[in-house]
């Protein structure tokens, strides 16, 4: 197996964590609803939240460059900066314009949009 798993495999182990610990909160509050389980149950839901939030920042497959361009198309009428960009995919500001003017025959670069 690569490394790396497809995006599929990863949505569907994250979709099972996700429901496992729904599943986790609503039995610690069948048990009983004292101030210790509610004090429990809201690290569990904290930790669940916290789950999701990270879920939804993970970048998705693909090159740093083709990660880039959905970044951008989602932001097409947004100011994006090439530090913000690149924080993104995962890259340096520098290694992202060169990644950029390899995958473009240095046609263009994000530094033209800074």
């Amino acid at each position: 197996m690569s490394r790396q798993q497809p995006r599929h495999l990863l949505d569907a182990a994250v979709g099972e964590r996700r429901e496992d610990r729904e599943v986790d909160l609503v039995t610690s509050l069948e048990r009983d609803m004292t101030p210790a389980r509610l004090v429990a149950t809201s690290g569990m839901a904290w930790r669940l939240m916290t789950q999701l939030a990270v879920d939804r920042l993970l970048p998705e497959d693909g090159t740093p460059v083709e990660r880039a361009m959905r970044y951008l198309e989602d932001r097409i009428d947004g100011h994006v900066r090439v530090g913000e960009l690149a924080a993104f995919v995962g890259v340096s500001p520098s290694h992202l314009a060169a990644l950029f003017r390899q995958a473009t025959a240095g046609a263009s670069s994000p530094t033209t949009c800074r």
